[in-house]
């Protein structure tokens, strides 16, 4: 049986390796392959391989199927609105903005005219079951914001609404949060907004138990920031944590204490047993059994009723927490180990840890490329083998004693033995996580935790209990908090690493942490494997390229973003686009990229002109990263020099001629700062968004012309109708073409016709909004172009489903 779980495991994981996902056919094939193998003896105990393989392949058909499932068009949906219908399935994220509204009905002679007005901002996920008024055979879920709603909006409430969407869709760029893959997790198939209108109507206003209690405690708590914390811990609503208090989770390594997972669920379980267990012996339950003729309940053993109590009662903190991902882990866990004790059947460890695999893969077969599923399974089987490595240490001492070594021995490890895991994925090492986590998880396990439980269970009995309650758990999360922000304030709590460092320390953990878990013996030949794959990892990841260098097309959506590297020294043009929500591209996307490839400051940033999509997030990088000089002719982005034709420096043994523009004003289009990049051999040019004018203005002088002519082009204006001459095209004479456009953006950029005449003159074409970030690694054995979607990260849960024209 272990092995049949195992090959099952392996098979779901192997089938994430594929590009693409497979045909109907491919599955039928698997399907058929799977049931020779269980009819044959000798082969099927490995049958769960092929199986794992066609679960995670159906999984994946029915959610690429949708569309076509519906009958719906995918590019018709994204270029046209929507009347909708469906049922708001969690609990939305409210943030309220002051917003000026000019009042025209004032009096001109009056001092103002203008006043504010709170708008609300929700951000939900609507379960759709009909499109224009007609029912659809699959519902799907459809994740939405809804700017200035004049209405408040609920889980558990359907609602009729208008709404512009496309399919589900993110930025694709190395180091950064990959949205698509988090939607996919989520099973959500498109992303939209709602468009205010008297269309948008409430068809019920019934609101979820969950949703109700949420309401009923935002009444009760105090009005301060950690009250948030609160409401995480009750009902894993973490939207109205700050961003600053994210940090300090972040850099104190404790984000995971206030995401209602294993270490809550568990708690929860065995308090709730023992609680239950001790009233159930106090409580005079013959009595009551005998006078009501159920004697029949008196064949259970008591720890059968605290047991099974024990388990409604955790269910229940569960779907206060909504279900998430991590609570469904925990909980399976718990019911298999539950059922186990109640059952009498005698399990190994591996043999529950593969079972509670095995049925978390069928009740979500996306978990398996959800970073949080394997840091958890990772903690969980750290916990077992030191528990097992060191169990004799633990012996022959009292309880008390033996659960504060436990305590600290299992946290030591944890910290020390996640760093790996928890580097790859923040690129950052939290140098206090230890000793945070050391005081907050029993303080929070006695205190904040079982109070927050207590509170809500208390809310429909006693509203006064309940505060009561929270007013304790609130003056615990102070005293934890305040000991979280003298850590944080440290000035040597965090270090950022590059992958490069990753890389390293995955090595070095490989070599020293595997030989203090086995004999000496045993741990010399590790010592001599980790060597070996140590060399490989140098060898293949970290290959001299100080005779190469970079050009790095971000994914930024409608805009551009450029890094030019060499040396481990970098260069930017221009930043992407920033928001008024406070969104902006060089959090999401630059500074993540940035991060991985160990930048610590920037040599210059360019910014070739001054629209949001090109300039916007200047101020905010500023602020997060050192830059020697920064180029802009708008004066109002305050630069130390201006970029002019006919100026030139030399970086890094490269040369940056700059072709255009003559004056400096920066603020159109035309005025875009024109740029060839060339190592004397290998040339790129970046264009900004000038239009076919500037284009002529350039071939009609002889001297500029000739250094047109370039191995690698990004596209002008993003492929607009207004660039990109089939006389210009000519003269660049470019191998490959790269265009940074937003997916299925409403410009319908790369215009059909330019894409076409660059492919005319057998020019590659690339495109950001399919291909994602796009990287060019030149030396002098050529150029070497590296699509995300395709070279870098090419495996189908984290890559479109359609196309983006």
């Amino acid at each position: 049986m272990d092995w049949w779980l195992f090959t099952f495991l392996l098979g779901s994981i192997l089938s994430l390796f594929l590009p693409i996902v497979p045909e109907l056919f491919y599955l039928v094939i698997f399907i058929l392959i799977a049931l020779i193998f269980i009819l044959n003896k000798s082969t099927r105990s490995s049958s769960g391989l092929m199986v794992g393989v066609a679960w995670l392949i159906f999984s994946a058909l029915r959610y690429n199927n949708v569309w076509q499932d519906n009958l719906l068009d995918v590019n018709n949906i994204a270029n046209s609105p929507l009347l909708l219908q469906g049922e708001v399935v969690n609990i939305p994220s409210l943030v309220q903005d002051k917003k000026i509204i000019s009042n025209t009905n004032k009096s001109p002679k009056k001092a103002s005219n203008k006043t504010n007005r709170i708008v609300s901002k929700y951000r939900f996920n609507l379960n759709v079951t009909h499109i224009n008024r007609e029912s659809i055979s699959q519902p799907f879920l459809l994740r939405l914001s809804w700017n200035e709603s004049p209405f408040e909006v609920y889980q558990g409430q359907q609602w009729q609404l208008k709404v512009k969407i496309k399919p589900a869709h993110g930025f694709a760029n190395v180091g950064g949060f990959s949205y698509q893959t988090w939607l996919r997790q989520k099973s959500i198939v498109a992303t939209g907004y709602v468009l205010n209108g008297k269309e948008n109507n409430q068809l019920n206003d019934d609101l979820s138990i969950r949703q109700q209690l949420l309401i009923q405690t935002k009444t009760l708590l105090p009005q301060e920031p950690l009250s948030a914390l609160l409401l995480a811990l009750s009902f894993g609503e973490r939207s109205q944590v700050t961003k600053e208090q994210w940090q300090v989770l972040q850099a104190t390594g404790t984000q995971h204490l206030i995401a209602i997972s294993g270490l809550h669920l568990g708690l929860v379980a065995s308090g709730s047993f023992l609680i239950c267990l001790f009233l159930l012996k106090v409580f005079p339950a013959e009595f009551f059994i005998n006078r009501f003729k159920c004697q029949w309940l008196l064949t259970f053993n008591l720890r059968v009723w605290a047991i099974t109590l024990s388990c409604l009662i955790t269910f229940y903190y569960a779907y206060l927490a909504g279900f998430s991902l991590p609570t469904i882990r925990a909980l399976v866990m718990l019911l298999i180990y539950w059922c186990i004790r109640l059952c009498g059947i005698k399990f190994s460890l591996s043999r529950w840890l593969l079972i509670a695999i095995f049925i978390l893969i069928l009740l979500n077969p996306s978990s398996l490329f959800s970073a949080s599923f394997w840091l958890s399974l990772y903690a969980v089987s750290i916990i077992f083998l030191v528990m097992w490595r060191f169990s004799k240490q633990l012996l022959g001492t009292s309880h008390i004693i033996a659960w504060c070594k436990s305590l600290l021995l299992i946290q030591v490890s944890i910290s020390l033995l996640m760093l790996p895991l928890v580097a790859m994925i923040n690129y950052q090492i939290s140098l206090i996580s230890l000793f945070a986590n050391l005081i907050a998880v029993p303080l929070m396990s006695l205190t904040s935790i079982p109070l927050c439980l207590l509170a809500v269970l208390l809310l429909p009995l006693s509203e006064s209990a309940s505060a009561w309650l929270f007013e304790l758990a609130l003056q615990s999360i102070k005293l934890i908090w305040q000991w979280f922000e003298i850590l944080a304030a440290q000035s040597w709590a965090t270090i950022d690493i590059s992958n490069q460092q990753v890389l390293w320390i995955i090595a070095i953990f490989l070599v020293t942490a595997l030989s203090v878990f086995l004999s000496l013996k045993r741990g010399f030949i590790i010592i001599s494997a980790s060597a070996i794959l140590l060399t490989v990892l140098v060898l293949t990841f970290n290959e001299d390229k100080s005779q190469g260098w970079q050009v790095t097309i971000l994914d930024v959506g409608q805009g551009l973003s450029i890094v030019i590297e060499k040396n481990r020294h970098g260069i930017l043009y221009d930043t992407g686009a920033s928001y008024p929500s406070g969104f902006n591209l060089v959090d999401a996307v630059v500074m993540p990229y940035l991060k991985h490839q160990g930048l610590k400051k920037l040599d210059k940033v360019i910014i070739s002109h001054s629209d949001n999509d090109h300039a916007g997030g200047l101020k905010k990088l500023r602020q997060l990263i050192s830059i020697d000089e920064v180029i802009a002719n708008d004066k109002s982005l305050k630069g130390d020099s201006y970029c002019q034709q006919g100026y030139e420096f030399l970086w890094q043994q490269l040369t940056f001629t700059m072709l255009s523009p003559n004056s400096l004003r920066g603020e159109d289009n035309d005025d875009s700062c024109v740029i060839r990049i060339s190592d004397g051999k290998y040339s790129v040019l970046l264009t900004g968004d000038i239009s076919a004018k500037v284009e002529r203005v350039l071939l009609s002088n002889k001297e500029i012309s000739t250094q047109l002519n370039v191995n690698i082009l990004v596209a002008p204006h993003h492929g607009s109708k207004t660039s990109s001459s089939d006389v210009f095209i000519k003269q660049v004479s470019p191998s490959a073409v790269i265009f940074s456009a937003g997916f299925l953006n409403r410009w319908q950029m790369p215009m059909e016709k330019i894409v076409q005449r660059y492919q005319k003159h057998k020019v590659s074409v690339f495109n950001t909004a399919e291909n994602g970030m796009i990287q060019l690694d030149i030396s002098n054995n050529g150029i070497h172009v590296k699509p995300y979607r395709q070279s870098i990260f090419p495996y189908w849960f984290a890559n479109d489903t359609i196309s983006s024209k």
